[in-house]
């Protein structure tokens, strides 16, 4: 695995970096996956997320889905949250279903080539692709933006695939990015060095309505919002 110390941008990645790791006793020690698309005629775009933090045994999945309606909690085409799970000591991001009906993500090309696929039936919605890298991971060293602390790299990625969406099959087909990030945090992602991020709370100068979110009022007119008491942002690098 890939050591905390690496402060060379051009020390490659290993295959073993394709799983979880575990570099630390920090409770908020904290791994995530991410990938993105879009479907740039639809003006579609796409999230999937999970942060895990071994050291506490909980994971937190999250699929988000925007397009023209808008792209603030109460407009996401397509919105999931899992909360905080428990997460299996052994997990193995290399072949994984996360739990209670997360997604899932394949390793096909260690470092390079993967399968990610998700399906609610009940919102009559599904998402599956590949992401086939253009390139090796790119590496952000510790104390360098985005991730600030923790190994980050970003890779770049041609996608195809196919959303469901309000029944409708919509093709896949763009370049985007998937990114991961691993270590310790040094408490919770309210304490974040982003300060820019302003975790479970998003500003929205007209809220709209939508079954789950809460909003509340601010002095400018604006708003903020939680989900089911969970929030609806957390981290995303």
């Amino acid at each position: 695995m890939t050591s905390m110390t690496v402060t060379d941008q051009n020390v490659p990645f290993l295959p073993e970096d394709d799983t979880y790791h575990r570099l630390s006793d920090d409770p908020y020690e904290t791994e995530t996956t991410w990938w993105s698309l879009n479907v740039p005629e639809r003006g579609i775009g796409s999230w999937l997320h999970v942060a895990y933090l071994p050291n506490q045994g909980t994971v937190i999945w999250r699929v988000f889905v925007w397009d023209p309606r808008g792209a603030d909690p109460g407009r996401l085409a397509y919105y999931k949250n899992s909360g905080p799970l428990p997460m299996a000591g052994n997990a193995d991001l290399r072949d994984i279903v996360f739990p209670a009906g997360g997604f899932s993500v394949e390793t096909l090309t260690p470092t390079m080539d993967y399968h990610v696929g998700y399906a609610d039936p009940e919102g009559n919605f599904s998402i599956e692709f590949e992401h086939r890298s253009v390139h090796a991971p790119q590496r952000f060293i510790p104390g360098e933006p985005p991730a600030l602390y923790s190994p980050h790299f970003d890779q770049l990625g041609h996608i195809t695939g196919e959303l469901v969406l309000d029944g409708e099959k919509i093709a896949i087909d763009c370049h985007s990015v998937r990114d991961r990030t691993w270590g310790p945090r040094g408490g919770h992602h309210d304490s974040s060095r982003k300060k820019s991020m302003s975790p479970g709370r998003i500003r929205c100068a007209s809220p709209a309505v939508r079954p789950g979110v809460k909003w509340s009022g601010s002095a400018d007119g604006g708003g903020s919002s939680t989900s089911s008491g969970t929030p609806t942002t957390g981290p995303v690098s």
